[in-house]
């Protein structure tokens, strides 16, 4: 993986004590690079900035630039908020495309977004006024909101 080749590794997760463990268990393994965690919540806008504004900032006071940037985390099979808000778009794009959109400031030529997404996208449509289901109709009456978030990573990554 990354830290094989000597790089650090910042994983921005939502659960610090999970994130926590993953890094001990990382950097038990042989390897020459690093790696540590960041507090990032990808439904919470201010938390996305928050964590973009404090990683550009020790990219800059270590003279460095962001290489790579894996956007990788997800929710399925979640309920909307309480306002109705769709938190599979929020979780699975909107909060990865505001927070690449914030480093891209902290990369140079050469640097690489990778943003993972899922088969689930060919079932998707991007039309918000398509029946995305109905929690009362269907027991996966999820999986059209999933599926669109997934079709969102695709359009945005291409």
């Amino acid at each position: 993986g990354l830290m094989a080749r000597g790089a650090h590794v910042v994983m921005a997760c939502r659960n610090m004590a999970s994130c926590e463990m993953t890094r001990t268990e990382l950097s038990a393994e042989s390897g020459p690079g690093s790696c540590s965690c960041a507090k990032l919540d990808l439904e919470d806008f201010e938390s996305v900035r928050a964590c973009a504004s404090s990683q550009r900032a020790a990219l800059r006071s270590a003279g460095k630039r962001l290489s790579v940037l894996v956007n990788n985390a997800g929710v399925m099979g979640v309920q909307d908020d309480l306002g109705g808000g769709d938190r599979h778009l929020r979780a699975n794009h909107f909060g990865p495309f505001l927070f690449t959109r914030l480093l891209l400031p902290a990369m140079g030529p050469g640097s690489r977004v990778v943003t993972v997404s899922s088969r689930a996208h060919f079932r998707g449509a991007l039309s918000f006024d398509a029946d995305t289901g109905d929690v009362n109709r269907h027991p996966r009456w999820w999986f059209p909101k999933y599926a669109r978030s997934k079709l969102a990573n695709v359009a945005f990554t291409r």
